[in-house]
């Protein structure tokens, strides 16, 4: 999740990030970012298959960018 106004997450309040079943509408997973901090991205959360299923993993890991590509250095290493 980024800004990309540049607008940092000391600003932003109730963000979180979530999965959802859409065949019946029940929340699976959540991750509802604590806090703030003088960053204008967070990388929340990582999803991967795991057997014939998904799997969400928490991350909160706080970064700086206002696009995708500006965040790839950040994201990578959680591929």
């Amino acid at each position: 999740m980024n800004s990309f106004t540049g607008q940092t997450f000391q600003e932003v309040q109730n963000a979180f990030c979530r999965i959802v079943d859409e065949t019946n509408g029940q929340e699976l997973a959540r991750y509802t970012l604590d806090g703030g901090g003088a960053y204008t991205a967070q990388i929340m959360a990582k999803v991967s298959r795991a057997g014939s299923g998904w799997q969400m993993t928490a991350l909160g890991n706080p970064a700086n960018g206002r696009t995708f590509q500006d965040l790839m250095p950040a994201i990578l290493p959680h591929l």
